[in-house]
């Protein structure tokens, strides 16, 4: 499980950070784990980050798992001002791209 036992595989943030990536408006966005469910043989992972000002774009990078099986499916929820937006990455796609 890849976000199981976040705190005690340090591991895991370096695959993480390699393979997940937010811009605001162009700018880095830095990622904070907030927790995790599994269900069945899907991981929901959940991060949050610092608060920005006005979004106008988000731009999301996502490769997570597409080194390990080009049947990887990546589903992207974001939620800005409680508009939730979401995008299907299938592999090998992994830019997902938002506008506000």
């Amino acid at each position: 499980m890849l976000c199981g036992s976040w705190g005690h595989e340090p591991g895991r943030w370096d695959y993480i950070s390699k393979h997940l990536a937010i811009l605001a408006n162009g700018k880095a966005l830095k990622l904070n784990f907030i927790g995790f469910e599994k269900e069945a043989e899907s991981v929901y992972c959940y991060f949050e980050t610092e608060k920005v000002g006005a979004v106008k774009k988000l731009d999301v990078t996502d490769s997570i798992l597409q080194d390990f099986s080009d049947k990887q499916i990546n589903i992207i929820h974001v939620v800005i001002n409680n508009n939730r937006k979401s995008q299907k990455l299938d592999y090998p796609d992994k830019l997902a791209s938002f506008s506000f």
